[in-house]
């Protein structure tokens, strides 16, 4: 019997066991340095699981995966969102769509995915090894010598034809230098997907606006001579921002702002979509309200207490009427909400995201197959590559796409 050794028991180390064919003779077993598997998909989507989004299928991978794109767009190709609705279909889980094409499960259960890929993978003869952390990847001859240390300080050494490395983002030093060994390299590892803290924050005006969401804004950040931007939801938060939009901003600028410690200028525009004649809706507001106050009269989207926050910034007097609004107030007003400047002074994590740029770089990996151009029968898929997605289901398919192409060629060069 020939052996596959998978490190990590997280979303790509599952799905490859689950997707190879039942009744092949190939002993799995599955190394996890924890005590329980798939501890990171339970967490995602705020517990429901976004395990895929539709959008992957349009085949512009660039718009969704800050790094890795290029090496991913032909294995989406082969295995993208509508093959990992499938597969989940089979395996006994139903799934819905929500806004943005995000796909869930219909249950609303991560469990629910978790335990179908755990029991696929059983029944594929597939053995957990929980509280074993494998140390030491090395070349015996024609096959790999996987040596590790239990929670007790037990030491194994175990025997394997083909090992698939799904550690996830987190890399422990020993196993990284024995990949080093092999001759492999790494881009170096740094946080994306996270909140941004505000200076503005400091100020108890802004810190009342908390919990406030903007339907749809456009961030907007120059660092490191690069011009970065995203468009989409907004939550306003005691600390500063957060939402679709924050996120998808700080995955493409992952390691600009690492190198900048998380210190540039900001520029928020809460009205993107604002096409109207801006004069004509000031001068309609003050054909019908002319007594009011600025304040009170919101326009263009922005929620009444973002408005009135805007308004004072802009020096606006909470007794000045529409009717008193000069010209000039306007225009500083206008300028307030389509260019709000700021400074971001740090970040924090994402409750429900947790993603890491950097891992083995992908000219070492030929992703026809997700084995090493280095080594035979040594693959690599998850977030433990140089590839990561924004928020939305991308980084999970990504796991899925490259453990279903290892499994395929793991069949093909193991068993056939």
């Amino acid at each position: 019997m020939k052996n596959l050794a998978i490190i990590g028991a997280g979303a790509a180390g599952v799905f490859c066991a689950a997707a190879l064919k039942k009744n092949t003779g190939l002993g799995i077993k599955i190394y996890e340095a924890s005590n329980k598997p798939l501890q990171k998909l339970l967490l995602t989507g705020g517990g429901r699981c976004n395990f895929t989004n539709l959008n992957v299928d349009k085949n512009i991978p660039k718009e969704f995966y800050p790094r890795g794109a290029s090496a991913i767009r032909k294995p989406l190709m082969r295995f993208g969102a509508k093959s990992a609705v499938e597969f989940f279909e089979e395996l006994g889980v139903k799934s819905k769509v929500e806004d943005a094409g995000r796909v869930f499960p219909s249950t609303n259960k991560a469990s629910d995915v978790a335990d179908a890929l755990i029991s696929a993978a059983s029944r594929n003869g597939a053995v957990f090894e929980f509280g074993a952390r494998v140390k030491n990847i090395s070349k015996e001859g024609d096959n790999f010598k996987v040596t590790g240390e239990r929670l007790n300080g037990e030491i194994f050494r175990d025997c394997a034809a083909a090992v698939m490395v799904c550690v996830g983002g987190n890399w422990n030093d020993s196993l990284k230098k024995s990949l080093e060994a092999l001759g492999h390299s790494f881009e170096a590892a740094a946080p994306s997907l996270f909140s941004l803290k505000l200076d503005t924050a400091g100020n108890s005006s802004w810190r009342d606006l908390s919990g406030i969401s903007v339907p749809c804004a456009k961030l907007s950040a120059n660092v490191a001579d690069k011009k970065f931007s995203s468009e989409g939801a907004l939550l306003l938060t005691h600390f500063g921002i957060g939402g679709p939009s924050v996120l998808k901003l700080s995955s493409f600028g992952a390691r600009a702002f690492a190198a900048k410690n998380y210190v540039f200028g900001l520029s928020i525009n809460f009205a993107p979509n604002l096409r109207a004649d801006i004069n004509a809706a000031f001068a309609r507001a003050r054909l019908d309200s002319p007594k009011k106050s600025v304040l009170n009269i919101p326009m263009f989207n922005i929620p009444k207490a973002l408005w009135a926050y805007l308004c004072g910034v802009s020096g606006i007097d909470a007794n000045c009427t529409i009717a008193n609004f000069s010209s000039e107030k306007q225009r500083t007003l206008v300028e307030k909400i389509i260019n709000f400047k700021t400074k971001v002074v740090g970040k924090s994590s994402h409750k429900e995201e947790f993603v890491t740029c950097g891992g083995l770089k992908l000219e070492q990996i030929d992703s026809s197959t997700m084995q090493s151009k280095l080594v035979a029968n040594l693959y690599f898929a998850g977030e433990c590559l140089d590839i990561d997605g924004i928020t939305g289901g991308f980084n999970l398919q990504a796991a899925w796409t490259g453990a279903k192409i290892a499994a395929e060629n793991i069949e093909k060069t193991l068993i056939f």
